[in-house]
């Protein structure tokens, strides 16, 4: 029996068919917030049915189907409290999906969460009783492991620490409030940092890839030298470490495993956080710092790493 693992982003959905914790075969599509959350369920099982097709599957070959939000999820009932990028608020996403997947198993959950649950079956965090999984993307995704076990939150609202308030009146964020870690650490602040940084700039090679700038062209600027890209992300790792170096204080864990896609730059930004979040831990001997090993493939693995079949 297989799984069918769900990853809805602002951007797409990615989908994949999961055996253990690897992905058999996947799919993207578009998300559109067109129906709300009936018409994202549509498509899911409509982009579901097509992947199972072309894969030689039916759904009588799946056992689980599970939902990785960027939002806040109460588990236990299945509802997106809050996923801004989405426009799900008090969505009941478990129920919307049942109903089309019938007798299957369903669960939903925080997309950090499940790449925290991914890391803790079959990646970094394997073995691991405490640790802390966080994501840099679009938003800032924070997965808590207390016991082994992923935490979602005493009454069940989940653990939103992407919104820990690091700057007192800073930029406002998409939660409402000012000041977010997510403000200062995701891949989102980056780029805003680096438009800000790049206006009138010609002698910086940021400048000529003004037209196409993401997360990536910076850390390849910085590789290749470039002064202007060098300080940006010099910045970027100063907050980012001051965050991560607040959650070693705070939760005392074994890792905080950092993940999306602003990790794939590797060295470029691990060396500098690592550094610096050494130098600010209260506690001398702290856990690591490490980088994820699922990557962009956490939300659809973790979303059903936890499910049992029948």
């Amino acid at each position: 029996m297989i799984r069918i693992g769900v990853d809805i982003g602002g951007t797409n959905i990615g989908m994949g068919i999961v055996s253990s914790t690897e992905i058999l075969h996947k799919s993207s599509e578009s998300f559109s917030k067109d129906g709300g959350v009936s018409g994202c369920c549509d498509r899911i099982f409509a982009q579901a049915q097509a992947l199972l097709q072309k894969c030689g599957y039916t759904l009588d070959d799946v056992d689980c189907v599970g939902a990785a939000v960027p939002g806040s999820v109460n588990r236990d009932r299945g509802i997106v409290i809050n996923a801004y990028n989405l426009g799900f608020h008090d969505a009941p996403l478990r129920e919307e999906l049942q109903k089309r997947f019938a007798d299957k198993i369903v669960d939903v959950l925080n997309d950090a969460d499940a790449a925290a649950n991914a890391e803790l079956s079959g990646g970094v965090l394997k073995g691991m009783k405490t640790a802390v999984c966080i994501t840099l993307g679009t938003g800032l995704g924070f997965g808590l492991i207390i016991d082994g076990k992923l935490f979602c939150g005493g009454m069940g609202h989940g653990t939103e620490g992407g919104h820990m308030i690091m700057k007192h009146n800073g930029y406002k964020c998409t939660c409402g409030d000012r000041g977010c870690a997510e403000t200062l650490c995701s891949a989102t602040a980056l780029m805003i940092k680096t438009r800000r940084a790049v206006k009138g700039r010609t002698d910086s090679i940021l400048w000529q890839n003004r037209r196409s700038l993401n997360a990536k062209v910076v850390f390849e600027c910085a590789g290749r030298g470039d002064e202007l890209a060098l300080r940006i992300i010099d910045e970027y790792t100063d907050a980012l470490s001051d965050y991560v170096a607040s959650l070693m204080n705070l939760f005392d864990p074994e890792a905080v495993c950092v993940g999306g896609g602003i990790s794939a730059a590797g060295e470029l930004l691990f060396e500098p956080l690592v550094r610096k979040t050494d130098e600010k831990c209260f506690f001398k001997d702290h856990g690591q710092v490490l980088r994820a090993h699922f990557l962009n493939d956490a939300g659809i693995i973790g979303a059903v790493s936890e499910m049992k079949g029948e």
